[in-house]
């Protein structure tokens, strides 16, 4: 389930949601490395761990995934990064994940290249490729942050980028990722 609020001022360039997201068995990586060597360590991650979710059962795709609502485009294999440090401070703890369709997480807990994300609620923007540059990202990083905690949500867990179709090869106008805190519900 997927809820939209009006964006503030400071958000107008960016439709801010909230999902609901089950939790996922993921094959995954992860490395401490500074913003400035992601580029080159990135694309060789997600390589590896979709060969790892593949040999455990087949990536999932965006057709299993019914919480990133992309129903009207072709199934697509579903990356996801998560950021836990500020990239602005020097190196941070990067996960590379391709969650793993149809996983059992009783018996992904067993596996050392498994992990199960757990089931959360988070904030996110969807971005367009001419969005997600990384010169750029940081804007919609900050306006979700923003956002949510002007709504009255904490910080639950550390942001993510979610992937779901090349990147690379994408046009300016393609939708290709979302920015996602992952959040706590307002007190009330």
């Amino acid at each position: 389930m997927s809820e939209s609020r009006s964006a503030t001022s400071t958000e107008e360039a960016f439709a801010i949601s909230v999902r609901d997201v089950p939790a996922l068995v993921v094959a995954f990586e992860f490395a401490e490395r500074r913003a400035d060597e992601l580029p080159d360590w990135l694309p060789g991650a997600m390589s590896r761990v979709y060969q790892t979710a593949e040999a455990h059962g087949g990536v999932a795709r965006t057709d299993l995934l019914t919480y990133l609502d992309r129903d009207q485009f072709a199934p697509e294999p579903v990356f996801i990064v998560i950021y836990d440090g500020n990239p602005e401070h020097g190196a941070m703890r990067v996960d590379v994940t391709a969650p793993v369709a149809n996983a059992d997480p009783v018996a992904a807990a067993s596996n050392e290249a498994l992990l199960v994300l757990p089931a959360h609620r988070e904030a996110f923007v969807r971005l367009k490729r001419s969005q997600a540059d990384p010169e750029d990202l940081g804007a919609a990083y900050e306006a979700v942050e923003r956002w949510l905690l002007d709504q009255g949500y904490t910080v639950a867990a550390p942001p993510r980028e979610v992937y779901w179709t090349d990147f690379m090869g994408a046009s300016p106008h393609d939708e290709v990722c979302d920015i996602a805190w992952p959040i706590a519900s307002p007190k009330a």
